[in-house]
This record gives C-alpha cells, sequence and structure tokens, in this order.
C-alpha cells in the first residue's frame, strides 16, 4: 500500500533531525596561562627595601624606599590587528581576586618596617592564545568594589583604608630622602560624600606596546614619577598638610605625580599618555 505523501513527509522528518544536531561548532579558544610579573625601578636598578639612590627629582636628592604598594585591574592583552584579550586573573585567597590584584614591593624589613613581610610581583592569570604585543590595565581598584567590598582579600590590608581625602587608597609609594623622613603618593578616589560615592576615581589606563607574554615584564620607574616633585620639601601644615601627594582635593603636589600616569589632576580625567611605566624584557 503507497503512502500518502503527507505521511511520508512525517516518517523521513525525523531521521534528519540528527543530522541536523550533528552539525560541529566552532572550537573554543585555546586558553593559555599568563604570568606578567611586574618591577620597581629608580634609575637604571631594580629597588625596594633598604636601596637608595641619589639625583631623584628636582632637589636631586637621595631617595629610599619606606611603602611600595599598588592595585592593578582591567587586564588586557592586544595584538597588532587590533584584538584584545582580557586576562582571567587567577584568584589565590591572598593578593588577587577574579578583578583586581596587589601588587606589594616591600619586604617589612629596614627601612619598610611598618609594612608586611609578604611581596607580589607577579600577576597571574588566564587569556586566549594568540600574537599579542602590547598591554594595557588600570592602576587602582575597580570603581565597583571601592569601599565597599573591602572584607576579602586583596582588599582587607589596613594600609589602603581611611584615605584623608575619604574614599579607598589604591596606589601607598613612600620614601625617605636626605631632609625629608617621607615623601607620600597616596592616591586613591576624591570628592567622596558621606554615601561612599566618589565622583573622581583617579583611575590611570596604562598602555604598553612591545608586550609579549613570557618574555616581558612591566615596569614603573620612580625616577620618572618623580622628575618633576621636589621630594625635599616639607609640608607647611597649613596649604600643604603631608609632605607629598595624599589625594587631598587642592594638594599643591599631586598634579606633577599624577602627570606621569596620564591623570589631570584638576578634574581626575585622562589628559596624557602615562609614561612612569615601562616594559623590560626578561
Amino acid at each position: 500500500m503507497r503512502l500518502p505523501r503527507l505521511e511520508r513527509a512525517l516518517l523521513v522528518t525525523p531521521l534528519l533531525l540528527p543530522l541536523v544536531a550533528c552539525t560541529p561548532e566552532d572550537p573554543p579558544a585555546e586558553s593559555i596561562a599568563v604570568e606578567i610579573p611586574f618591577a620597581l625601578r629608580l634609575g637604571a636598578e631594580d629597588v625596594g627595601c633598604g636601596i637608595a639612590d641619589d639625583n631623584v627629582g628636582t632637589s636631586a636628592t637621595i631617595v629610599e624606599i619606606l611603602d611600595a604598594r599598588f592595585y592593578v585591574h582591567d587586564l588586557a592583552l592586544l595584538a597588532p590587528d587590533g584584538t584584545e584579550a582580557e586576562v582571567t586573573l587567577e584568584p589565590d585567597g591572598v593578593w588577587q581576586r577574579d578583578t583586581v590584584a596587589l601588587l606589594d614591593f616591600e619586604n617589612g624589613t629596614l627601612a619598610c618596617e611598618t609594612g608586611s613581610p609578604g611581596t607580589h610581583k607577579t600577576v597571574t592569570g588566564t587569556a586566549p592564545a594568540g600574537d599579542w604585543d602590547a598591554l594595557r590595565f588600570t592602576l587602582g581598584v575597580p570603581s565597583s568594589l571601592a569601599p565597599d567590598d573591602a572584607a576579602a582579600p586583596p582588599l582587607d590590608d589596613d594600609a589602603f583604608f581611611g584615605s584623608p581625602a575619604g574614599g579607598y587608597l589604591y596606589t601607598r609609594i613612600d620614601v625617605q630622602t636626605r631632609s625629608n623622613p617621607a615623601f607620600a603618593f597616596h592616591l586613591g578616589a576624591t570628592d567622596c560624600a558621606g554615601d561612599d560615592a566618589c565622583p573622581r576615581a583617579n583611575l590611570a589606563t596604562i598602555a604598553l606596546e612591545g608586550f609579549t607574554p613570557g618574555a616581558s615584564r612591566v615596569v614603573l620607574d620612580l625616577a620618572t614619577l618623580y622628575a618633576d616633585s621636589d621630594l625635599d620639601a616639607a609640608a607647611d601644615g597649613v596649604t600643604d598638610l603631608v609632605s607629598g601627594c595624599t589625594a587631598l582635593p587642592g594638594d599643591p603636589e599631586c598634579a606633577a605625580l599624577l602627570g606621569h600616569l596620564g591623570l589631570a589632576w584638576e578634574d581626575g580625567t585622562e589628559a596624557a599618555e602615562a609614561d612612569a611605566f615601562e616594559v623590560d624584557p626578561l
């Protein structure tokens, strides 16, 4: 008996469905482990606690490190064709969570006696494999995390609480000189209201060409950061409450420092290309 055309179609159609379902999808991009080393340099040499260098700043003074820590987030690798890939951070319960990492160059010894013994100089994570030749990251803590989400590492460090400007500190670099016991660079958000809203985030975007994962490191050159600052200058206690920059509105020493991070201190916007960070070969 010959089946009607409609019934024959219903019998054939289910046989075609498995063929459609088995169509292969595009394979996921290969993921690779990524290590991004950071270093602190003063002139030609890497520096840390107890290491000093001279001829720094406008007064050509001698500088010794007291503290050196800062946060980074939004790390991304860039390719020559404009492709970008986010670096997914590897949470470790101490230095990194999925959105932010703390870099720590002091070990609590010698002149860094107020610091912590641990150090963290390499950000680790994963990213898609690719022909990467540049790196971009943001210096600071994501606005969505500061300061309400500071209970978990790495945001639970007491050294970054209590900014005079009312926000959460995310860069803390202190040095002493031949005539100044402490010159501070404590950068965070400013103009913070009572509800912790901080319209001026002061987040610096750092873009570095020539960075190749596994072959390069990121260097913060303090000689460049301090190039336009008088590190021997003492605070007068009236117009300048603290020697250095503590992110207070009107702080006279912030403009020179932030300029080397690409920020305009007047309004906290990005004004130029940052030059304090460089890429070095490993």
